[in-house]
């Protein structure tokens, strides 16, 4: 019998809360974002489940990243080292500051992983449904590492969410490899490729001078 997918993100919380962020490790990530046996779930439902997780978790990240004085004020622009982003948010692509861009972000993404013409479980999308925001998702932790280094560790060590992140992006492909700009460092990870091809609003424009 299919699990009910109302009953799996009690399951999945659950699974997190009694995972050590400071002993999460790649592999054991990988293991833990994997249906586990005697789940009847489809793919989709599952990674559906787990980025609505991921989104709430972020917001810790966020919440020490405005504790760090990540305002219009000092970072101005989207960017994560030589790169810079535009917000998608708009009728037209352009530049908010990292904050808006954040809150911009994690706003559209949650709302569209709530809404029935996106998701509906007795037709789940496809993973690669999932794709975009991801790679929308994945541009915070990568403003955190450059741009807020002490803070993307402290909330690493605190709740592993980056990890978790990587292991799902990993398992259904959703960032493709030439967007993924944190250093091995970060996470111990490196994600294979798909082939997919990148437009250059998707990789983020090159910062001029850096």
């Amino acid at each position: 019998m299919t699990t009910d997918h109302l009953e799996l993100q009690p399951y999945i919380d659950s699974l997190c809360a009694h995972t050590d962020p400071h002993s999460l490790t790649k592999e054991k990530a990988s293991e833990l974002v994997e249906v586990p046996e005697g789940l009847d779930v489809h793919e989709g439902v599952w990674c559906y489940e787990w980025m609505r997780r991921l989104c709430m978790d972020l917001n810790e990240l966020v919440i020490a990243l405005l504790e760090d004085g990540c305002e219009a004020t000092k970072c101005h622009v989207m960017n994560a080292g030589e790169y810079q982003f535009l917000c998608a948010s708009h009728r037209r692509p352009r530049e908010c500051s990292a904050i808006d861009y954040i809150h911009h972000t994690l706003t559209q993404s949650t709302l569209l992983l709530l809404s029935p013409s996106f998701f509906d479980p007795s037709n789940p999308p496809s993973t690669h449904a999932f794709s975009s925001i991801a790679r929308r998702l994945y541009r915070i932790f990568a403003h955190a590492w450059f741009e807020h280094h002490h803070v993307f560790w402290t909330v690493e060590g605190e709740t592993g969410v980056y990890k978790r992140f990587m292991a799902v992006s990993e398992k259904w492909r959703l960032v493709p490899q030439d967007l993924v700009i944190l250093p091995k460092e970060a996470g111990e990870w490196t994600v294979e490729g798909d082939g997919e091809e990148v437009d250059e609003f998707d990789r983020g424009e090159t910062v001029s001078g850096r």
